[in-house]
């Protein structure tokens, strides 16, 4: 569901509940002109999901929340949806171990018909979009094969420190889907709690 300008009020109505002294001495103008620059700023994501993250929020948070408080909340609820960098990394040495053994007998080399190109086409198609977005194409990953271990070192620094901005690009192209965030909030949030209830029955 689209969240609207009413929405936007109710969220700022349940801040105040949870924090008595919150938006005390504002006036009315002002808590209108807050509302108005918080609904364009969350108007672009889903109504549901944005009301999971403030709640979070609100049980986290000895004071009251910001705009930049439930972004970000959002956005590192999107960050641990994906592995860590050492996983990621990993995933992008294996993956230089197959073009390595895909490319040992040359790049016009056929096994079972197939040539080299198109299998390792397949394993970058099938990696996390976090190296996907990093390595840019195949091609990059077929020249890595050439890279001793230092230079290797290297490019795991490079990732590391690249990895947050990668991140950050993703979730900037990913926030306005519904299926996505829904699906972050369902894993991340949901099905922890229910977790935990039918941990609580069980006992």
């Amino acid at each position: 569901m689209t969240l609207t300008k009413k929405d936007v009020l109710l969220i700022i109505g349940m801040i105040q509940v949870n924090y008595a002294y919150a938006y005390k001495d504002m006036s009315k103008e002002s808590l209108a002109l807050m509302a108005e620059v918080w609904f364009n700023s969350l108007k672009i994501y889903p109504k549901d999901v944005i009301f999971e993250v403030l709640q979070l929020t609100l049980e986290k948070s000895n004071r009251p929340p910001t705009l930049a408080d439930i972004i970000c909340n959002l956005k590192n609820l999107v960050f641990s949806n994906y592995p860590n960098a050492n996983i990621l990394w990993n995933e992008i040495l294996q993956a230089i171990n197959c073009a390595t053994q895909y490319f040992y007998f040359g790049e016009q080399y056929t096994m079972d018909g197939i040539r080299p190109i198109v299998k390792l086409q397949k394993v970058f198609d099938n990696m996390n979009e976090v190296c996907q977005e990093w390595l840019c194409d195949v091609h990059t990953l077929k020249n890595m094969r050439k890279l001793d271990m230092t230079a290797l070192e290297c490019e795991k620094a490079r990732f590391n420190k690249e990895l947050p901005n990668i991140l950050e690009s993703i979730f900037l192209r990913k926030r306005c889907s519904t299926i996505f965030l829904e699906n972050v909030i369902k894993k991340q949030i949901k099905e922890p709690q229910q977790m935990l209830e039918n941990k609580k029955h069980t006992q």
